[in-house]
């Protein structure tokens, strides 16, 4: 889970919905960027925004099917393409947030609609399918252009798991739940000393001394003083 000033690891057996529910405060008003995993279900679809990232890979998907449903991910792909195309030019600051709202609404917005409204039933059954989940969760395509600072992708929690990932892969994980924990803990404070511009060491040491002095140990949470 990556915020802006905090990110939090957590290993668990299993990626059902409920592990996502423990990390989460559903009565925050927080939203959430997230691909199309169901176990994201709980949250409101009005307070999520799907990343376009992981769906310009539906789209290509639909093309290489090469069928009827190759047209969909085409028309789909090219206004993917349109619609970054505007955003990357507000977040370069060379045209203002209204504009990027206004061509949202009045003409991407409505023609990914139509779009996937139309071939929901084109033949080709993922097709179909990506289609119908893309319009059941369609307000949570565009919240990027209706809360100012949301981006429309979900890049800066995927660039702060590669490295943990890698590791995974190379290390082959933690054997035990105690060194689950242990992973997920230093993680943690490893990347949000990056994010805060804080030293680690400084930081790991302050808690090993909170721990044999018995103090209260160093927080990394912004809104308290220690």
């Amino acid at each position: 889970m990556v915020t802006a000033q905090v990110t939090v690891f957590h290993v668990d057996p299993s990626r059902a919905g409920t592990v996502a529910q423990d990390l989460v405060d559903i009565e925050a008003g927080t939203i959430l960027t997230t691909d199309r995993y169901t176990g994201y279900l709980f949250w409101p679809v009005e307070r999520r925004q799907l990343c376009w990232a992981y769906l310009r890979r539906d789209f290509q998907d639909m093309i290489n099917r090469s069928n009827a449903g190759t047209k969909i991910g085409e028309d789909l792909l090219f206004l993917s393409d349109l619609m970054f195309d505007t955003w990357h030019r507000v977040r370069d600051g060379t045209l203002q947030w209204k504009t990027l709202r206004y061509r949202i609404e009045h003409w991407y917005r409505p023609d990914v609609h139509q779009t996937l409204e139309a071939d929901s039933r084109c033949g080709c059954p993922k097709t179909e399918a990506t289609c119908c989940d893309l319009l059941a969760l369609e307000p949570a395509l565009w919240t990027f252009a209706r809360v100012e600072g949301i981006e429309p992708t979900n890049n800066a929690a995927e660039k702060l798991q590669r490295h943990p990932a890698q590791w995974r892969k190379t290390s082959y994980g933690s054997d035990s739940l105690t060194g689950d924990r242990f992973v997920a803990n230093i993680l943690s404070i490893l990347a949000t000393c990056r994010q805060q511009g804080k030293r680690v060491l400084k930081v790991l040491t302050a808690c090993s001394q909170a721990v044999l002095t018995g103090s209260p140990p160093l927080s990394l949470l912004p809104y308290t003083t220690s």
